[in-house]
């Protein structure tokens, strides 16, 4: 009895690995599947009011001359003053994204990863000490970016922003 229940689990577990894959390095192939063009909708808590506001947004993301980086340009149709230029970079040893400490990296399928990561730093109006997590799901035609926030001392987490995109056929 005990050798099919062992028999069972590990089946089981087997069967969980061949659909996801958990690691905490990065590598810039995994970049460059955000490389093209998405468009969506980016939903953050205004600090003031303390309510969510949304608005649509377009992210081109091309890969810059450096194996470590790659280049978006994030616009905001109805907010043009808000546009900018970003960038996502891994460090040399793969084990950190923009100076924050990757935690978890999830492939699902063939088509989707999640990366998440930390670091510590000041968010809020009144600048509060809070851990701040990155979750950037990279699927073949949908990217989501979260920014979460919990303060120290407390137990939940707040969901600071989330871009919701669509990978777009063509460039516009």
């Amino acid at each position: 009895m005990k050798i099919r229940i062992i028999i069972c689990i590990v089946s089981c577990l087997s069967f969980y690995n061949c659909f996801s894959y958990s690691d905490s390095t990065i590598t810039h192939k995994d970049l460059t599947k955000l490389v093209g063009c998405w468009e969506g909708s980016l939903t953050y808590i205004d600090y003031t009011s303390n309510r969510p506001f949304s608005m649509p947004a377009r992210i081109i993301v091309k890969n810059s001359n450096k194996n470590n980086i790659v280049v978006c340009s994030l616009i905001y149709p109805k907010e043009p003053k808000a546009n900018t230029q970003d960038t996502i970079f891994i460090s040399k040893d793969g084990r950190s994204l923009n100076n924050e400490v990757i935690k978890t990296k999830n492939k699902f399928n063939r088509d989707s990863l999640e990366i998440i990561t930390e670091i510590t730093g000041i968010d809020g109006n009144d600048n509060l000490a809070a851990i701040i997590r990155h979750i950037y799901i990279i699927g073949k035609s949908t990217y989501t970016r979260k920014k979460e926030v919990q303060f120290v001392g407390q137990a939940s987490w707040i969901l600071r922003s989330e871009y919701k995109l669509f990978r777009m056929k063509q460039c516009n």
